[in-house]
């Protein structure tokens, strides 16, 4: 019940956006990705394609909190901005500790989700959190932002990507308890 308050209150400021700018709120359509964590739980909410996935307690591998929402047409997906939407949302509740979030658009789905068996492909992943771990800064970093922009930027990301390309990555830890055994090898 509180989502579904989240999820029309943010419907509700992309209208008052939309009459703000005298445009139609077709001009406004977005998808919502949201993920809340506590130290023991983690809740994630979802409206059209992208998704989340997330490294937890207990896990091996990278879990997807939903499968993206893709519609009836190539490149159709759900919108904040339906109401029908705001209905039928994705919500899913982790009963553990989650370690490590990464959100992104439908960009980059081909590249770091697997269809055939909807699953990670959690090398991306590996790859990419050292860097956020090993941040002496909590919360946003420039640097780190700028290179990560410069990297998804790149042709070996925008020619094999078929949209828009966002991604946003959090983690709690240096050093996951699951994968601190793994032995990195160069």
């Amino acid at each position: 019940e509180l989502a579904s308050i989240w999820i029309e209150s943010a419907a509700e400021a992309v209208q008052r956006a939309a009459n703000e700018e005298g445009l139609a709120l077709r001009e406004f359509a977005c998808t919502l990705l949201a993920a809340v964590v506590s130290d023991e739980h983690a809740l994630f909410v979802q409206i059209g394609d992208g998704a989340i996935v997330f490294l937890a307690s207990g896990e091996d591998d990278w879990c997807i909190a939903s499968w993206p929402q893709h519609g009836e047409y190539l490149n159709t997906t759900r919108f904040l901005t339906e109401p029908a939407s705001r209905e039928a949302f994705e919500f899913t509740l982790a009963a553990l500790p989650v370690y490590e979030v990464a959100v992104f658009t439908d960009g980059i789905e081909g590249l770091v989700l697997h269809y055939a068996t909807q699953t990670v492909h959690s090398p991306f992943f590996d790859g990419m959190f050292p860097a956020v771990r090993a941040s002496e800064t909590p919360g946003f970093n420039e640097a780190l932002s700028q290179q990560l922009a410069s990297y998804l930027s790149s042709p070996a990301i925008t020619e094999r990507a078929d949209d828009d390309i966002t991604l946003l990555m959090a983690s709690r830890m240096k050093v996951p308890p699951s994968k601190a055994l793994v032995p990195i090898v160069p």
